[in-house]
């Protein structure tokens, strides 16, 4: 008997090699490899869902052969297959976390696909009569089958990927990646099968028309591939699941079981309008010459092309402040045109009649800023001063840009330098984010540059990590503006530890301090983020669990709970207060106790360690019944610890009877009889207190 070995090496190969050659075409951040695997293993089993589909279609195939050929190629194979495909697809990886680039759709797609071509070369190969007839099959499944799955599945992978990140045009994309993928699947099937059907007659064109086809296939689906590589680094991410209608559907379709995945929480977005205003230096040195012309005419070409270019963006109001235009020599500032919907031509006119005047006075001109964006409004407020150098009077530009930046109300301070001598770039740049402009290319470029950010958002996908997995505490995390220290972003952090959260969105240009709300807090100050890419902020909060208990005794008395406060070991701030019984998840770490007993019991260092449990067992308190006649008025109750007395208890004068609940230990109690006054009329009672026992003490 021949060994199977060789067969299941046909069947098996040419799968493992465009495996390897799409893995390494994943340049940019490739996927972990065992989710690769299990997007293999997932098309590996996913013959069986789709065999029971293409049963149920077969019932209506037509008697006729060469429409049977169409039928059988477009409905039964390749509807069922790539629609199957797709749905197990989605269900995988659409809100993976490491799905965060175009080319990973193809990935991901092409791994899956290539799973199920090998299950169908392993059913094909070792379903023959004969070996020789096994080899036939394999090398030309090798050769024509395996190759027609991978590229169906980089078609499919591709408008995959664009529905991912192109929110717009989803819908279309994820349309296109059935369509597509059916229809070539469909057409390399009944290319095949008419061979068959019509006989030898035809069989020369449909070998000329299959060979075209799948030169056809093998361009169309390089260039997908590259592609989609050119997008990698130009990625926008979204997380909402276009299939989630569609869950039980797929379920039933598909067999597979869906409840394990958790739904994330909303994605959080920064206001989507943005306010530029535009604080230009009208002082009579931007009279100078510069580059081509004086610096107010290279100002107002410029400025009239940027504003043409941006005035179809209905997400961005411009206004305009002027300093130094007003009066000859005088220092004045206005705001010439305010913020409204629509002023493009309002502002382009005001900018044609601009002629340099006054003096230069870009401190008060931002002081007065403030006074120009809307009241109470959502929106990024964005400053861009456009100067040629210095206050000319005693104005601190830098002590006003931190005022303003402070109010909370601009989000960014840009100034633009235009042909600023070196002697005043570095007053400039303490106010806000400079730029020298060089030239008017510069120029034009900062400008662009500008508009760019203030429309750009950041996303970020925010990991808590507990011991390297994924935190499954809901957990409230703060993004805090570090400059105003007003909070910013405030959410849930939820996972189930499979599905990531959702993106959260932020402004590229705020510096933030992020708090996520352990105990204790994890603080991470000072944290930009980049609109070019997603940001990953991975946290790590390993937790262990502190748990308090009272020793197993019975008594005949209630045991009190007591209270626990809870610090960080070495600081005097209060994390929590727990009670007996209760428990409380800690950052891994070593903390101080103190327990509200009588005395007090006092634990410095506890250690909590991640993943564990940390057990806390409290001794049972006893009971101290004391009987007092009412020649005995005064007495205090002291714990003595190792010759230390410590006090715990003054004895109440109006109670004949004193009940205490007490800790174990060695206690001291001091009387004195009524009205006593020397010292030897004092007397001392020492006694032990033991748990869950009853002391009678009689004066």
């Amino acid at each position: 008997m021949l060994s199977p070995i060789p067969l299941l090496a046909l069947a098996v190969l040419p799968v493992a090699v465009l495996l390897v050659f799409i893995y390494r075409k994943d340049r940019y951040e490739r996927e972990p490899l065992p989710l690769l695997m299990a997007a293999f293993g997932l098309g590996l089993v996913s013959v069986l869902p789709a065999s029971l589909l293409e049963a149920g279609m077969s019932l209506f195939q037509p008697s006729d052969p060469v429409a049977a050929a169409f039928f059988n190629g477009f409905c039964v194979a390749g509807l069922c297959e790539e629609l199957t495909k797709l749905l197990l697809l989605s269900w995988l990886i659409w809100r993976s976390r490491y799905f965060d680039e175009y080319f990973d759709g193809i990935v991901y797609a092409v791994f899956l696909s290539l799973g199920f071509a090998c299950s169908e070369n392993v059913m094909y190969v070792f379903g023959q009569d004969t070996f020789a007839a096994s080899i036939a099959t394999g090398s030309m499944r090798a050769l024509l089958a395996v190759p027609a799955h991978f590229l169906f599945a980089v078609i499919m992978g591709y408008h995959f990927a664009l529905a991912k990140f192109d929110i717009s045009r989803r819908w279309r994309h994820l349309f296109r990646a059935l369509l597509y993928p059916l229809l070539l699947h469909g057409t390399y099937d009944t290319l095949l099968m008419l061979s068959s059907a019509l006989g030898d007659i035809f069989i020369g064109g449909l070998f000329v028309a299959f060979v075209i086809f799948d030169i056809y296939m093998w361009r169309w689906g390089m260039r997908r591939i590259r592609r989609l590589q050119e997008l990698s680094q130009q990625q926008q991410f979204d997380r909402s699941h276009p299939f989630a209608g569609f869950k039980w559907f797929s379920l039933l379709l598909l067999i597979l079981p869906l409840q394990g995945r958790a739904q994330p929480s909303a994605e959080v977005r920064p206001p989507d309008k943005t306010r530029l205003l535009i604080i230009l230096n009208c002082s009579h040195s931007m009279w100078d010459q510069w580059q081509s012309d004086a610096k107010i005419k290279v100002t107002q070409k410029v400025l009239l092309r940027f504003l043409d270019s941006i005035a179809p963006h209905d997400d961005i109001e411009v206004a305009l402040r002027v300093f130094g235009h007003l009066n000859r020599g005088a220092y004045t500032t206005r705001l010439e045109v305010p913020f409204a919907a629509g002023n493009n031509y309002a502002l382009q006119s005001k900018i044609k009649t601009l002629v340099p005047n006054g003096g230069n006075t870009a401190a008060t001109a931002l002081t007065n800023s403030l006074n120009d964006f809307p009241v109470a409004d959502a929106s990024r407020n964005i400053i861009v001063i456009i100067t040629d150098g210095i206050d000319d009077t005693d104005g601190d530009i830098c002590k006003v840009a931190r005022q303003v930046q402070l109010s909370g109300i601009v989000v960014q301070t840009f100034i633009l330098g235009i042909g600023t001598p070196d002697a005043f770039r570095h007053s400039l740049d303490c106010a806000g984010n400079f730029s020298y402009l060089s030239d008017e290319a510069d120029y034009t470029e900062a400008l662009y540059d500008i508009f760019r950010r203030s429309e750009a958002r950041a996303p970020v996908l925010l990991e808590l990590l507990d011991q390297g997995a994924r935190y499954e505490t809901r957990t409230p995390v703060v993004f805090y503006n570090h400059t105003t220290q007003v909070a910013q972003h405030i959410v849930y952090y939820t996972s189930d530890g499979i599905v990531a959260p959702d993106t959260l969105w932020v402004d590229p240009l705020v510096e933030y301090d992020v708090v996520v709300g352990t105990q204790p807090h994890i603080r991470i100050d000072k944290r930009r983020f980049s609109s070019s890419g997603v940001n990953r902020l991975s946290i790590p909060v390993d937790e262990g669990t502190l748990r308090l208990h009272h020793a197993s005794h019975r008594t005949v008395w209630p045991v009190p709970q007591y209270d626990v406060l809870v610090r960080r070991h070495g600081s005097d701030t209060l994390l929590t207060t727990l009670r007996m019984g209760e428990w409380s998840r800690l950052r891994a770490g070593r903390y101080d106790l103190d327990i509200l007993s009588a005395p007090r019991r006092h634990l410095e260092g506890v250690t909590v360690q991640p993943g564990n449990a940390t057990d806390i067992e409290i001794a049972m308190p006893g009971m101290l019944n004391i009987s007092k006649p009412r020649t005995f008025v005064d007495g205090i109750l002291f714990v003595d610890s190792d010759g230390l007395l410590e006090e715990v208890h003054p004895l109440n004068p109006n109670l004949a009877v004193e009940r205490l609940v007490l800790q174990p230990g060695s206690y001291l109690l001091l009387v004195k009889p009524q009205n006593a006054t020397a010292y030897s009329e004092s007397k001392t009672i020492r006694f032990q207190i033991t748990s869950a026992q009853t002391t009678d003490i009689s004066l």
